[in-house]
């Protein structure tokens, strides 16, 4: 089982091969101006904006019988599930797991399977905003197109590198908040994480309580 303590590193490696990628692309030399002013975003604003948020939200909806939420229901995981970056002060929705049976979890990509379910007043709801993603939609990098039927996204080498960027912000300040006990409200099995990912895509390993 990942630590806590390593997850920031393996995100940190993951980034860096994105990285490369993306130089080695025939987009690095009409995008390189837009890479430098994404990868030197306000990240520690975002944090502290993003730390707000999820205490709020922990208080006010993730837990409150008042929003749905069924606190008989033992939860296994968050997963907080994004769509490609299209539009200002984009979100992931978060969904609540419950009996999930299949897990996978010896490495930073998870594989859920398909063996769980979803917790009451815990299904696409109110998840966290992900304003670092502002520049890049504001820059029109988000176009999508078909071509020969298949739906295609330009620049998924950069979304790429500034979603790994992000995700280490994610991840710091969910860690920070699990050392201050934030997430004693939640009724939660004795292994417990919080997951992240882009809709169709793999999810990664933010933190395990």
């Amino acid at each position: 089982m990942i630590e806590n303590k390593d997850i920031e590193n393996l995100i940190k490696i993951e980034l860096d091969g994105a990285i490369s990628e993306y130089k080695s692309s025939d987009k690095y030399t009409e995008t390189e101006s837009v890479f430098n002013e994404l990868m030197n975003y306000n990240f520690d604003r975002y944090k502290r904006k993003l730390k707000t948020e999820i205490q709020k939200k922990l208080k006010r909806i993730w837990t409150s019988p008042k929003k749905g939420i069924n606190p008989e229901q033992k939860l296994d995981a968050f997963l907080f599930e994004h769509y490609f970056p299209e539009v200002k002060d984009h979100k992931a929705d978060i969904y609540g797991i419950i009996d999930w049976e299949e897990k996978k979890l010896d490495g930073l990509i998870i594989d859920m399977g398909f063996s769980y379910d979803f917790a009451d007043g815990l299904e696409q709801d109110s998840g966290i905003t992900m304003q670092f993603y502002n520049p890049f939609v504001k820059n029109d990098l988000g176009k999508s197109f078909y071509k020969d039927g298949i739906l295609i996204t330009e620049d998924t080498e950069l979304a790429k590198c500034f979603q790994l960027k992000g995700m280490i912000s994610i991840h710091q300040v969910f860690n920070e908040l699990n050392d201050e006990n934030a997430f004693d409200r939640i009724n939660k099995n004795d292994e417990f994480y919080v997951l992240f990912g882009e809709h169709d895509e793999d999810c990664h390993l933010l933190l395990t309580i």
